[in-house]
């Protein structure tokens, strides 16, 4: 590509100097907190161009500096004594020191790069930023459907669209702070416009967007930016699709409200047409009579015509009568004008009454075509009412089939409480055997012994007990021995476990889990009924209940009473 096409082609394609200045001035809300920040603001425009954005930042009081690889494009920067120079971005910000820079920008540069060279751009702006330093890259926007399949790829050296959730996502995994996205370029019409047509939601999309990224900050600094990050910018494609899709709605409700209207006239026209044939029939009956009167009229001028002969005849006769004949001929005449007059008048009225049937006539047509419009309709939605019986159809047969799988599990359940009832009976059979009685006495003899076996230990435990109660809380009531104690203790797991379940059931120290009593008796501690005597009458206490639930409590003791009901001999 030559030097002076690409710029040719800006000239062509983008736009004027004064137009891209005049849309660039949206991003002076997000600068304008940094002059707050610093006394001093540098920046550095990536693909600087013909240099617009680098006149915007010298007007704001920014030190602008920008690079391109177009000479052509640096030609424009040059004649207007802007300071770019030809050079590579990604190289010029590779070697910027850390924090030096309080904006980095790149307008339409994104979308000329490979992906992981746009990686390496947005990780070294992330360095050469100072805190709460801004990132910004304005690209094609691909959610305008006409510039992500067709005006894009006017520009030969366009790579592929970036869609605004990567170039976001990109700057927040880099490292950012927060990101804004702003829709840039759309027709400000299409803001209130609220009768959007299809291509509208094609192409009327914002063309392009840019994000803006900041880096990390302290929150003072941070919240001069929140108003502008806070702002709504452009038209997305959704809120287009979702207008036009309620203007499309509302056409067709007015669709229906037009077919009842057209109901309502056809109706009306039908009252009508009935008296347009009453008028019909009566003009029938006015021309029936019509003709007669003609045929009077003509059968009377015969008569007048041969009384006329007859007179001519016997003029020379009748001389005495033929003025008196003259006079008769005389009205016969102005009757004759008369009744034609009246012929004529009809011959109007029936013209008008044809004009006007021909202009119902074609009312009834449109009304009729309407009317096969409607019944099309109908059919369409009673194909839809059949396919509907037909789900339902299907779900009544799914329900009858979940049913039968339903009967089938009640079926095993009462197998089950058939075999468990069976079980009960075992047991209660071998609880009243002979056998079960017989050996009740041996049974006896051995709890007795046991009991009287283990006297001596919890003798020994019930008087142990309270002056162990005293040493633990004297422990617990001093830090610095009781944490030594602990560190000792620690080195004995089974001696610390059982001293902190003593404690506990001694209201000493809060909450302790439940111990398992099974693994309590395997490991050699005691459990809550061994050493739960009572200290006024050696009574056992049984175990701990306060940890489990009413419905848990419930359940110990319905299972220990029907235990003692099955032992012989207990009280």
């Amino acid at each position: 590509m030559t030097t002076s096409f690409y710029r040719a082609f800006e000239d062509r394609l983008r736009g004027s100097r004064e137009l891209i200045k005049q849309r660039q001035q949206v991003y002076l809300p997000f600068l304008q907190p940094l002059k707050q920040i610093y006394a001093e603001n540098q920046a550095l425009d990536l693909g600087c161009g013909r240099g617009e954005w680098l006149e915007v930042l010298l007007e704001d009081g920014f030190q602008a500096h920008g690079v391109d690889l177009d000479e052509g494009m640096l030609d424009a920067c040059q004649a207007l004594n802007l300071p770019a120079e030809l050079a590579d971005a990604l190289t010029t910000l590779e070697s910027t020191p850390d924090a030096s820079l309080s904006v980095v920008s790149g307008f339409h540069i994104a979308e000329h790069m490979p992906f992981s060279s746009l990686q390496t751009l947005v990780a070294h702006a992330l360095r050469t930023l100072k805190p709460a330093g801004l990132l910004i890259l304005e690209t094609p926007n691909p959610e305008n459907l006409v510039v992500g399949t067709n005006n894009f790829y006017l520009d030969p050296t366009h790579e592929r669209p970036i869609p605004h959730l990567v170039l976001n996502f990109l700057a927040e995994h880099s490292g950012f702070q927060r990101t804004k996205t702003l829709r840039l370029q759309e027709p400000p019409q299409l803001a209130t416009e609220t009768n959007l047509e299809l291509m509208h939601v094609l192409g009327g999309a914002s063309p392009d967007y840019a994000i803006v990224s900041q880096k990390a900050a302290i929150d003072e600094q941070l919240a001069l930016f929140d108003e502008a990050f806070a702002k709504e910018y452009g038209l997305a494609l959704d809120m287009l699709a979702w207008r036009y899709d309620s203007g499309l709605k509302s056409s067709i409700r007015e669709v229906a409200e037009k077919v009842d209207s057209n109901t309502q006239k056809e109706a009306a026209l039908s009252g009508q047409m009935e008296q347009l044939q009453n008028r019909v029939e009566l003009l029938e009956q006015i021309s029936a009579e019509d003709m007669h009167a003609r045929q009077l009229l003509e059968q009377a001028l015969t008569r007048v015509e041969e009384q006329k002969a007859l007179l001519d005849s016997e003029l020379s006769e009748v001389k005495c009568h033929a003025e008196m004949l003259k006079d008769e001929c005389e009205e016969v005449k102005r009757e004759f004008a008369g009744a034609s007059e009246r012929i004529d008048h009809l011959k109007t009225q029936l013209k008008a009454l044809n004009l006007q049937l021909e202009g119902l006539t074609v009312e009834l047509s449109e009304v009729t075509h309407h009317k096969h419009q409607i019944h099309s309709d109908l059919l369409n939605t009673e194909t839809y009412k059949r396919g509907l019986h037909a789900s339902l159809v299907s779900l009544e047969e799914r329900m009858h089939s979940i049913q039968h799988q339903l009967n089938e599990a009640l079926g095993n359940t009462h197998h089950w409480w058939q075999q468990a009832a069976a079980q009960e009976q075992h047991v209660k059979a071998l609880l009243t055997s002979t056998s079960w009685r017989i050996t009740w006495p041996l049974r006896a003899l051995s709890h007795a012994v046991s009991r009287i076996a283990s006297l001596p230990v919890r003798l020994i435990k019930a008087t142990a007990r309270p002056f162990l109660h005293l040493a633990m809380h004297t422990v617990l009531e001093r830090p610095a021995l009781r944490t030594r104690l602990a560190r000792i203790l620690q080195r004995h797991p089974k001696l610390h476990h059982h001293l902190r379940l003593f404690a506990k059931r001694r209201n000493l120290i809060g909450y302790f889990p439940p111990v398992d009593t099974n693994l309590a008796m395997h490991e050699g501690y005691s459990t809550p009924e061994q050493e739960g005597l009572d200290q006024t009458g050696g009574v056992p206490r049984g175990p701990d209940l306060s940890a489990l639930s009413a419905e848990a409590r419930r359940y110990f003791h319905e299972l220990n009473d029907a235990i003692k009901q099955q032992k012989p001999g207990s009280l």
